[in-house]
């Protein structure tokens, strides 16, 4: 995601989407969570604990 969002910007250009998706993947990863991939963001909807 980082890639493309940094792309993005030297083409002066907006991924709303990615840039969603980023925050809550880094989200997750303040939870502990960032060895478990980009897939595991849909642990915040679970509501398994990882929630805030």
């Amino acid at each position: 995601m980082k890639i493309a969002l940094d792309e993005a910007e030297k083409m002066e250009t907006t991924l709303p989407s990615t840039h969603l998706a980023a925050q809550l993947y880094e989200k997750l990863a303040g939870q502990g969570s960032e060895d478990d991939g980009t897939q595991a963001l849909i642990k915040l909807w679970w509501g398994n604990g990882t929630n805030s």
